[in-house]
């Protein structure tokens, strides 16, 4: 059982319930850089939401998009203010995703490995899951350090050929990976997330409860 199936975990929205926390903290940032272009609320909410939820890797890209004025010089000063914000605070205080210690218990009562791959730092994963105490629950924690997610996966791959990889995640990025099942995850109801997994052919789930349950019908 354990070789054939794999639980593959999103970190920050799936397991950390720290998503307005995380998209405050960017808009601090936001502000902080282009305060001076008196921007609406509602683009620095939008610019946010791209920066966290749907981020391509290219920040400059993002803020282009939503500032065309910016300068090169204003978005290396809000790259250098995303990597200041003190995340670490987030980590701390965040409590779990409702229904997340559930699926985590239920792969591992059914022998299946489980794993996580996020862009967060891996030692504020750990230490998430340490005072969650499930840190012993995980076979591997991919972090930032471990490159983007293709290559947590490949690397999965190469360690279990043989094994289905369930993803759940509430990245729409990740909805593009080569796993075998994905299942999306808004917490939310935010519309405009929903209608991107959409387009990517993917329903959204409301709730790990849920997620838990159709993985388990399909896990024999």
């Amino acid at each position: 059982m354990e070789d054939k199936n794999i639980l593959l975990l999103d970190f920050d929205g799936v397991i950390c319930d720290n998503n307005d926390l995380s998209v405050g903290l960017i808009k601090e940032c936001i502000d902080e850089v282009y305060g001076k272009y008196n921007l609406s609320q509602e683009t620095i909410q939008l610019l946010a939401e791209d920066l966290y939820y749907f981020n391509t890797g290219d920040n400059g890209a993002i803020l282009k998009k939503r500032i065309p004025q910016t300068t090169e010089e204003e978005i290396e000063l809000a790259q250098q203010s995303f990597k200041n914000k003190a995340l670490a605070g987030v980590y701390q205080t965040s409590q779990m995703v409702g229904g997340a210690k559930e699926l985590i218990q239920m792969a591992k009562d059914k022998g299946i490995k489980i794993f996580i791959s996020s862009l967060a730092h891996k030692e504020f994963i750990a230490s998430f899951l340490e005072r969650m105490e499930l840190l012993g629950y995980f076979e591997n924690i991919y972090g930032k350090e471990d490159g983007k997610k293709d290559l947590h996966i490949s690397q999965i791959r190469q360690n279990y050929p043989e094994a289905k990889i369930y993803f759940v995640s509430d990245g729409t990025s990740d909805a593009k990976q080569a796993v075998d099942n994905f299942y999306a995850y808004v917490s939310d109801n935010n519309q405009r997330r929903r209608e991107a997994f959409a387009q990517l052919g993917y329903s959204a789930h409301n709730s790990i409860s849920s997620i838990s349950e159709e993985i388990q019908s399909k896990i024999k």
